[in-house]
C-alpha cells in the first residue's frame, strides 16, 4: 500500500542540504574540483529517501522493492534510474546515512536507563561459509546461540522507550563487553545487560567512586 512520503522527503532534503553546506564550508580547496560529465538523475535526497523507504516497506529484498514496490512512487521520483545504476550510486549515500544515524542517536531521550545487547550479522548461509567471498578478508568465523556463522556483530544501546542511543559493529571474535565503554561514553544512570556482560573491570569502570 502506497504511503505519503512528502513529510519524510522534505525532512531528508533539508537534512542533506544542511550536511552538504557544512562540508563545503569546511573542506580544503587545494585543488579545483572537476564537474561530473554524467548526470546522476536522482538527487542525494531522493536516493536517501528511497533507502529509508525500503526499510519501511514489507519487502525483504531490495531488488524486488526497487523493481515492483517502488514503482508505486514513480510520480514522486520522475527521474528514477535503472536498478543497476542505482546500485552503482548507492555508496555515495553512506556518508549522509552515517551522519543521519548519529543525529538520530543524539535525539534519543536521556532518561537514565539503558540496555545493551549484541546480535550476529551473517553475510552468508552456514553451508556456504568456506565458499563465501562477500567481505572476504574482513569477516571472521564465529559462533552464536544459533550455531556457527560468518559475518559481524552489531552492538546496540537503547533506552527504556526503545529509542536507539548508539550502535557499533565488530568482528564476531570480539568480546561483547569490549565495545561497552565506548557505547555508553556520554550516558549516565543505570545500564542493564544479560549475564554475558558481567566483568569486574566493567563494574570498576562504571561504579561511582565514593
Amino acid at each position: 500500500m502506497k504511503k505519503d512520503i512528502t513529510e519524510m522527503f522534505c525532512f531528508i532534503d533539508d537534512f542533506c542540504k544542511t550536511v552538504t553546506d557544512h562540508v563545503q564550508q569546511h573542506q580544503l580547496n587545494d585543488k579545483p574540483h572537476k564537474k561530473p560529465t554524467r548526470v546522476i538523475g536522482l538527487s542525494m535526497s531522493e536516493m536517501v529517501t528511497i533507502l529509508l523507504l525500503y526499510h519501511q516497506s514489507p519487502c525483504k529484498h531490495f531488488k524486488f522493492f526497487y523493481a515492483s514496490y517502488l514503482q508505486l512512487y514513480r510520480p514522486e521520483f520522475p527521474n528514477l534510474v535503472s536498478y543497476n545504476r542505482f546500485i552503482q550510486l548507492k555508496p555515495r549515500t553512506l556518508f549522509y546515512l552515517i551522519v543521519f544515524l548519529q543525529w538520530f542517536f543524539e535525539q534519543s531521550e536521556k532518561i537514565g536507563i539503558s540496555y545493551v545487547d549484541s546480535s550476529p550479522l551473517a553475510v552468508c548461509h552456514p553451508k556456504r561459509i568456506f565458499q563465501n567471498k562477500v567481505f572476504k578478508g574482513i569477516t571472521k568465523l564465529g559462533k552464536s546461540t544459533k550455531g556457527w556463522f560468518m559475518g559481524f556483530k552489531i552492538h546496540l544501546l537503547s533506552n527504556e522507550k526503545e529509542h536507539l542511543q548508539n550502535v557499533k559493529f565488530t568482528a564476531v571474535n570480539v568480546d561483547d563487553r569490549a565495545p561497552v565503554p565506548e557505547l555508553v561514553k556520554n550516558l549516565t544512570g543505570l545500564l542493564f545487560a544479560d549475564k554475558g556482560y558481567i566483568k569486574k573491570e566493567l563494574f570498576d569502570t562504571f561504579m561511582p567512586k565514593v
